[in-house]
Parts: C-alpha cells; structure tokens; sequence
C-alpha cells in the first residue's frame, strides 16, 4: 500500500528437497590401485511464517518464526590395493533440527534516511550415530543495525552491523573421494559448529545517466572457523578432516559497475562488471602460523554484456568469468588450483511468446585448470617438502543448445 495506511500480511512459505548421491571412482597404477564408494542421502524441510505490519509510512514491523529439519545418510568405504581402509566417520546418519524467531523494525527519516534494527534467535540440535555418536545443542543471538542515506544527486551512503551464523554443510560431515587421485585420505566430521561473524559493512552508490557504481567494503570477525584440519588416532594424525580451527578475521573489498552503451553508439545495451578482492587470516592447525582460510578466493571478476535486437526478436551477448586461485591447507600437502578466463558467447531467438531457442558456445578460449600439489615427508610442521606435482587439465570449447515451449 501506498497510502500511509496501517496494513498487515501473512506469508507462508514452505518446501522440501531430497538429494540422493552415488558415487564410485577408482586409480590404477603400477602396483598401485586406490577404490573409492560413497552412498549419500540427504533430505531437506524448511518452514517459514512471517507477519509484517505496516503501522504508517515511516514504520514497518516484521517478525516470524522459521524452522528445518535436515537429515544425512552416509556410507563410505574406501581401499588400497583391495585392503579395506578404515576412514573416520564412514558410516554416520545426521539428523539437524533448527528453529528461529526474528522481530525487525524499519523506519523512514527525515532527509532520506532508513534505519533498520533486527533481532534472531537461533537454536538447533544436532544428532548423530553409527561411526560417530553425539548429540548437542546450540543457540545463537544475531542482533542487525543497517542504517540507509540517500541524498540528493542519486548518491547513496550504506553502513551496517551484525552478527550472522553459517550453515552446516553435509558434505563436512562424510569422507571425500580427493583419496582416489591423490592418496590424500579427507575424512569427515560431524561434530562441527556453524562458523560465527560480527560482519561491518559500508557500501557508496552513485548513479549517474542510468548508470551507476557501487564501492562495498566489509570487515568479518570469525569464530569457529570451519577449515582443514588433522585427525588423531592413538596419537597419530592420520587423516584430514574439517573442523572448527578457531578466530580468524576476513576484509573484503567489492567494487560493481552498470553502464547502459547507448551513450556509446551501441544500442539497447549494457555492461555489467564486478570486482572482489578478499584477505583473510587465521591459525594453521599444523604449524601454528598464520594463514589465508582455506578454499578462500582472493580475487574475483566477472564481466557481463548483453544487446537487445528487437527487430529480429532476439538478444545476445558475451558471459565471462576471470581466472580465480584457492588453496587448501591439509596435513601434509597444500593443494592449490588456478582457473583461467572462462566465456561464454551466447544468442537467445524468440520466434514466438511461448518459445525460446538458446545457443551458447562455452569456453570460447578453451579455459585450462591447473593443480599444484605441494607434498611433505610428514605434517607441514616438520617442513620437509618431498615433492611437487604439477597437472594441467586442459578443456575444450562446448555447444549448448535448449529449446524452451511455455504452456498456458
């Protein structure tokens, strides 16, 4: 409504997945052979109810409960030249039930002024059995201050404060099959905590001529960093696995940019470009010193343009994705892995309103990964390299079409 006028609504949403995964690889090399299984389930329920209360034009009430029920199934077996090899939390089932209530209160200034304050509570239980049984519970209270300038001359100043929670991944809890290519046994752990930030945010816009670009820089004080780290068994580290590692702090830097080309001779066009660039830092487990958080891209960009053709009931465009690093810090190896640019050139055709032909020629420039592992006699600690491996996986171009008919 629009008419200053108090106003409520109730909305209701809810929706459920499910996610059955086979998996089976194997090595073969002289003498040597490596067979990975795995047989996942995962099932999924999510349930939201939300109130919202405009009381006049200048505040908005909002509050709601939401509520999961997430369920994990896992067997794993794995073997080295046909003997079994034991890897912890093989045969586990996971059962997390989550539960949250949340108020948020929004209200409109003077001057262009929006001020948001919102509380959650978040409580949920986690139980598992088979390889690893335990059970425990968690509560977390996540306050948010977001406060919102817009003055004249399409200028807008953004800040915000809050403490967020991640979610459990599922694929942290079972064993990965990195083991069949690398030797590397990465075990699971379903005795994690979701990873924990007081995150600060200010974000300028400026909007010019239809265009506009955006500067956002936020700063992450972590706890329960999920990262890699060594499993124990009578005192040996004997396998990688994730774990909550401790504090660590991440800063990011993110600029992004609109530009509509008509000023430029090209019509019904537009560019749209964005740039991240991430710092990160936090304790090794297995050497003490400080690091980057594993999996962390450091840079990100991506660049993307699109043309109407009206006259010919189509539009095209170009897709691309800039090369990106990550690196993973295990017990006697870091991994890295290095992308390069990857395009996308793409054409969509509407003959008709109810159909769409799309051809897409991917990986225009036959995009190469390459994957640098460096290998230790024994845990990083000890800083003895024995070896470096390096492999170039090379891709080629590919063609996607999809023809796509709307009925009713």
């Amino acid at each position: 409504r629009c008419d200053g006028k108090p106003w409520t609504s109730l909305e209701l949403v809810a929706f459920q997945q499910w996610n059955d995964l086979e998996t089976g690889a194997d090595f073969e090399g002289p003498g040597l052979r490596r067979d990975f299984d795995l047989d996942k389930q995962v099932r999924e329920s999510v349930g939201r109810l939300t109130l919202r209360h405009d009381a006049n034009a200048a505040l908005a009430l909002e509050g709601g409960v939401e509520g999961a029920l997430n369920r994990l199934e896992s067997e794993t077996a794995f073997t080295l030249n046909g003997a079994p090899v034991a890897l912890p939390a093989a045969d586990v089932e996971v059962e997390e039930q989550r539960s949250e209530v949340f108020l948020t209160a929004t209200w409109r200034g003077w001057t262009g002024m929006t001020a948001e304050l919102g509380l959650r509570q978040e409580n949920s239980s986690i139980a598992s059995s088979g390889d690893v049984t335990l059970e425990k519970s968690l509560a977390f209270t996540k306050p948010r201050l977001a406060l919102t300038w817009s003055p004249s001359g399409g200028r807008q100043l953004r800040v915000r404060l809050g403490r967020g929670v991640g979610q459990l991944n599922f694929d942290d809890f079972v064993a990965s099959s990195s083991a069949v290519n690398t030797g590397v046994v990465i075990a699971g752990n379903p005795d994690l905590s979701p990873q924990q930030a007081w995150v600060g945010e200010a974000a300028f816009e400026q909007r010019f001529g239809g265009a506009a670009a955006v500067a956002t820089f936020r700063h992450y004080e972590l706890t329960d960093v999920i990262d890699r780290a060594p499993r124990y068994a009578g005192g040996v580290a004997v396998a990688d696995a994730p774990a909550n590692i401790g504090e660590g702090t991440k800063d990011e830097l993110q600029l992004s940019l609109t530009l509509p080309l008509d000023r430029f001779g090209v019509k019904a066009a537009q560019l749209k470009a964005q740039a991240t660039r991430r710092w990160s830092e936090v304790t090794d487990p297995v050497t003490g010193a400080e690091r980057e958080i594993s999996g962390l891209r450091p840079l990100e960009c991506e660049a993307h343009f699109t043309q109407d053709l009206p006259q010919w009931r189509a539009n095209w465009g170009v897709d691309a994705t800039g090369g990106f690093r990550e690196s993973y810090y295990r017990l006697a190896e870091i991994e890295t892995k290095k992308w390069e640019t990857w395009v996308v050139l793409f054409a969509e055709y509407k003959p008709r309103a109810d159909i769409v032909l799309r051809l897409e020629l991917q990986n225009v420039f036959e995009r190469d990964v390459q994957r640098i592992r460096e290998v230790y006699a024994g845990p990083r600690s000890a800083g003895q390299l024995a070896y470096v491996d390096v492999r170039d996986l090379e891709y080629g171009k590919m063609i996607f079409v999809r023809l796509r008919k709307t009925f009713g």
